[in-house]
């Protein structure tokens, strides 16, 4: 369990260190830890994997997402999945998630998280990194002293996450404003 939060300063603090966190990142080969403003670039092109920016239409902004990183804003805060495996490039960042937390105030203040934005890197598909994420995002909403964590997916990957103790919950509404 000590390697889960063993990378750098700026690991997922030991609050995070539960066994499902643990195996999850012992099976991938990597650890977790919080992006910092020096890791906007390869966020961005992350995320540019999971959603590509349409031709011709602003993608993220790169500053705004690096003051935000920099300032922890306040109920929202990235993981990163960094390679840990003999042999690969150390430190290398192969996913990212963010998590964000609101009270509610039907539930009396009540805190309740929201998982977002989970992507893999498509060369480390397939070997766990996006199962650490998820175990990741759940003992950062623990920690934080939500009663639950919603995330919000494309039908076909419904099944995925339900290997990791989501479950359909009913239909997502949007107004894109």
């Amino acid at each position: 369990m000590a390697a889960v939060g063993a990378h750098d300063s700026a690991a997922v603090g030991s609050s995070l260190d539960g066994r499902a966190l643990a195996q999850a990142c012992e099976k991938a080969g990597v650890v977790l830890r919080y992006a910092t403003p020096a890791d906007v670039p390869r966020v961005l092109e992350l995320l540019e994997q999971l959603s590509p920016t349409p031709a011709g239409a602003p993608g993220p902004d790169a500053l705004s997402m690096a003051a935000a990183i920099a300032e922890r804003t306040p109920g929202t805060v990235s993981l990163l999945a960094i390679d840990v495996r003999p042999g690969a490039t150390r430190g290398e960042v192969l996913g990212t998630c963010s998590v964000a937390s609101l009270r509610r105030l039907a539930r009396g203040g009540s805190m309740v998280a929201r998982l977002e934005d989970v992507v893999t890197d498509k060369r480390s598909r397939g070997r766990g990194v996006a199962a650490a994420l998820c175990e990741g995002a759940k003992a950062e909403a623990a920690k934080r002293g939500a009663y639950a964590i919603d995330l919000r997916c494309v039908p076909k990957l419904a099944k995925y996450y339900s290997k990791f103790g989501w479950n359909d919950a009913g239909c997502a509404m949007r107004c894109n404003l």
